[in-house]
């Protein structure tokens, strides 16, 4: 599962670092502010998705 993660997390930096560059060309948009546009949304859904879930994922 953790090479599978640290994989995933290169994968989406390298992935907004080439949306970052290609969607907005003539500027250059700061990995970190698309990061959190993508990320901060799928965080919340994954907080919201455990408070409901109780302890489901933990046996």
């Amino acid at each position: 599962m953790l090479p599978l993660s640290a994989a995933a997390g290169a994968a989406f930096v390298v992935f907004c670092d080439l949306c970052s560059r290609v969607l907005f060309a003539p500027y250059e948009v700061p990995v970190g502010i698309l990061m959190a546009f993508l990320g901060g949304p799928f965080f919340i859904y994954l907080i919201l998705k455990n408070r409901k879930g109780g302890l489901d994922d933990r046996g």
